[in-house]
């Protein structure tokens, strides 16, 4: 049996996760709400996601 991967993890930096990055940078949040539902996830997961991603954003200017 395997070991459930941890929630939060890191996924490896291989070149496919590079472009999908640069691609995922360019989206605006609505174009990633488009893609997260085609992925499968609801409005609450989708609006979880925005606030991280929102979170994320605003650390990253400040430093």
């Amino acid at each position: 049996m395997r070991k459930k991967l941890g929630e939060g993890r890191l996924l490896p930096d291989t070149p496919d996760m590079k472009a999908w990055r640069k691609e995922f940078e360019k989206m605006s949040l609505s174009e990633h709400d488009n893609k997260l539902r085609q992925l499968g996830l609801g409005d609450e997961e989708i609006e979880e996601f925005n606030e991280s991603f929102k979170e994320t954003k605003k650390t990253k200017a400040k430093a």
